[in-house]
């Protein structure tokens, strides 16, 4: 189903490895989200610029690198995913020591409740 979809959006281009590596840069970059949401709400200003500047200079760093050595596209996909995950490990260890983490399955239920239903109108243009 993903290659079909893909190919429909993007033709021409094949779902592997590119739509692969941006599926996987989205669902790592999604998590770099907590330890900035942490610093603001913590007033921790320093902490928060250090850590969104220090992931803007590796990702643009990796990126560069890897365009110049060759791999185009993917090498783009490739350093987001590098610098994601290498943020993803920084934000776990920053994130790790604040304590005790609930999640609520409530607030969930009522954003798929009022959420999902619009997902085939947006899809579909």
């Amino acid at each position: 189903m993903g290659d079909t979809l893909f190919r429909s959006i993007f033709p021409g281009v094949g779902f592997v490895p590119l739509g692969l590596l941006g599926v996987a840069v989205a669902l790592v970059s999604a998590v770099q989200f907590v330890p900035s949401t942490l610093f603001r709400a913590t007033g921790h200003a320093g902490h928060f610029v250090l850590y969104n500047l220090g992931g803007f200079v590796l990702v643009s760093a990796l990126t560069v690198a890897l365009v110049i050595a060759g791999m185009g596209v993917a090498g783009v996909l490739v350093a987001q995913l590098i610098g994601a995950g290498i943020l993803l490990a920084i934000g776990a260890w920053v994130v790790r020591g604040t304590g005790n983490v609930e999640f609520e399955w409530e607030p969930v239920r009522d954003a798929l409740r009022l959420g999902l239903p619009l997902v085939p109108h947006s899809i579909s243009g």
